[in-house]
């Protein structure tokens, strides 16, 4: 059976585009196929499946976050089962981004993935963008996070879209084919039980909410979806976008009830998009994130690893007996130098500022079609 077919999304609940094949676990194997849906990979049992937390942030990374997210949210008293610290996922645009801080994230352990470069806010433009403006957006910041940054390319994997507004096999192509990612991150879900990440090889049984969606076939490309949450008027796509909480007690009950639902289900990864707007949308969601965070560290079977790191997970599926000693999950590599404080080179460009490790300061400021600043 051919994977080289046209990959369908449920959109509104009608089925649009060509088919193609269903996805048969006979044909599509572990690891580098995976059918879109609730089923654990390898058949574990629940019990026998750690639950995976994915924590993402999507934002520039500017000073003030960093420690608001990492210092009071992340401390070296909180680890995963096999004494190793907590890791994110940060989607990284480039207006107001701190190039010291992505790399001293990078350098903590944590994930460094693309958001584009100039995240505007305007979802027809993402819709209408053609092969060139997707390159130039997405490769553009790629490109950035490298020289400015000092992210090996290696190491930037992924891809989450502005606002979450999808671009279709435009965009698809560009990310799989010509920037050759691993995964993207920009498909909201909302059917229980909840969906793992899966390969766009085949046929897939994701609803589609901001059309248009990939059509075509990406053999190896993976998809994790974000689960939506459920508050106390329906769904939504990320804790800032949910029902404002008016106590600390209702934030936290936001987010345990929702991780509730997984961990009692299938275990599909638990994904908690945060963002400056939570943090700042209340004087107590810090607490109530901070409060939910250390139930998590005590549990035995749960794990808060970057998407990367699921993916490896996913891959090879391994029971939680034998998880100390798997190996993407450990943190015995030497974190990689970065300069100190007082060798970051601070580059002005009338109102924009350029804080990287890397010298010299280019002659323009870095931005669409220029990530180079030559």
């Amino acid at each position: 059976m051919s994977t080289q077919c046209t990959v369908t999304f449920v959109v509104l609940l009608s089925v649009v585009g060509g088919l193609c094949a269903p996805c048969s676990p006979h044909t599509c194997k572990l690891p580098a196929c995976l059918c879109s849906g609730s089923r654990i990979p390898g058949g574990l049992a629940p019990e026998n499946t750690p639950q995976i937390v994915l924590i993402t942030l999507t934002d520039a990374a500017t000073p003030e976050l960093n420690y608001t997210f990492y210092t009071k949210l992340f401390n070296a008293s909180k680890t995963n089962p096999n004494g190793c610290p907590p890791t994110f996922t940060a989607f990284v645009s480039h207006n107001y981004t701190n190039y010291f801080e992505v790399q001293t994230l990078h350098a903590l352990g944590h994930e460094i993935a693309d958001n584009s470069i100039t995240r505007r806010n305007d979802s027809s433009w993402w819709k209408q963008a053609n092969a060139t403006e997707w390159e130039n957006e997405v490769g553009g910041q790629l490109e950035i996070l490298k020289k400015w940054g000092q992210i090996p390319a290696e190491d930037i994997k992924g891809f989450r879209a502005p606002y979450l507004q999808n671009g279709g096999d435009t965009e698809f192509k560009v990310l799989s084919r010509t920037l050759n990612f691993t995964y993207d991150t920009s498909l909201p879900e909302f059917t229980p039980p909840h969906m793992w990440p899966y390969t766009l090889d085949f046929e897939s049984t994701q609803e589609c909410d901001f059309p248009p969606c990939p059509n075509a076939s990406y053999p190896g490309f993976w998809e994790i979806p974000i689960t939506k949450l459920v508050d106390e008027k329906g769904l939504c796509n990320d804790l800032a976008s949910c029902v404002k909480s008016d106590s600390e007690w209702l934030a936290y009950m936001l987010l345990k009830t929702n991780f509730i639902q997984h961990y009692t289900s299938n275990r599909a990864p638990f994904h908690i998009p945060l963002s400056a707007a939570w943090f700042m949308e209340s004087n107590f969601t810090l607490n109530a994130t901070r409060r939910f965070f250390n139930d998590l560290v005590g549990l035995k079977d749960v794990w808060v690893v970057t998407i990367s790191q699921a993916i490896e997970w996913i891959r090879k599926p391994t029971q939680n007996i034998d998880l100390m000693e798997f190996e993407p999950w450990k943190c015995d590599k030497e974190p990689p130098v970065v300069c100190a404080d007082s060798a970051v080179n601070t580059c002005k460009y009338g109102s924009h500022y350029l804080y990287t490790c890397t010298t010299p300061c280019p002659k323009h400021y870095p931005d669409y079609g220029n990530p180079d600043g030559n």
